[in-house]
Formats: C-alpha cells, sequence, structure tokens
C-alpha cells in the first residue's frame, strides 16, 4: 500500500474596503467618466507609463464599476437630500449642509 501524499498551496486574499464621502464619490465618477482610452493616454502622455502601465487593467476594472454602480448611489443620495429638505420644510440653502461638512472633515 502506498503512502498518502498530500499536496497544498497556500493561498493569500486581501480585501480593501474603502469608505468615501459624497464630494469624493462625485470627483470618482468625474474622473471615471472621461473614460479609460481618454484618460489613459493623457495620465501616459503627461506623466508617463511606468507608474501606472503596471495597474492598467485594475484602473479600467475601478472605472467601469464606477460608472456601473456609482451614479444610482449617488442619485439616491441627491433624492434623499430633496426629501428630507422637503420634509424638514428647511430653506434649499441647507440642504448643502452635509456637504461643507464633509468638505471640512476630509
Amino acid at each position: 500500500m502506498s503512502k498518502p501524499v498530500l499536496k497544498g498551496m497556500a493561498s493569500v486574499h486581501f480585501e480593501l474596503q474603502l469608505t468615501i464621502g459624497e464630494s469624493a464619490a462625485r470627483a470618482l465618477e468625474a474622473l471615471a467618466g472621461y473614460g479609460d482610452k481618454e484618460f489613459l493616454e493623457l495620465f501616459y502622455a503627461k506623466l508617463g507609463k511606468s507608474y501606472l502601465q503596471p495597474h492598467e487593467g485594475a484602473l479600467r476594472e475601478l472605472f467601469a464599476a464606477v460608472r456601473e454602480q456609482l451614479p444610482g448611489q449617488l442619485h439616491a443620495v441627491k433624492e434623499a437630500r430633496g426629501r428630507i429638505v422637503k420634509a424638514a420644510g428647511a430653506p434649499l440653502a441647507l440642504a448643502n449642509v452635509s456637504r461643507a461638512s464633509e468638505r471640512n472633515n476630509t
């Protein structure tokens, strides 16, 4: 009878979660809105390829996720803010209080 042979492979998985405020989310949406090709062409022309090129695939994935998911989430934030302002009977200027506070904390 032969001895059992175990072969194993170690695997490590890292997952990071990034929490950003509304202003940063809108900036990220605007950045991704340029499109992968256009953004990379400009970046490479101005800053070179050595830093970003190894991460180009991941950047394309990030931009695609941002363009797919972020607009709906930001729309929901805008709608919720409008409902809160309307329910509170507050002047429209108060709708920007959370944005100003957020800018001061980042």
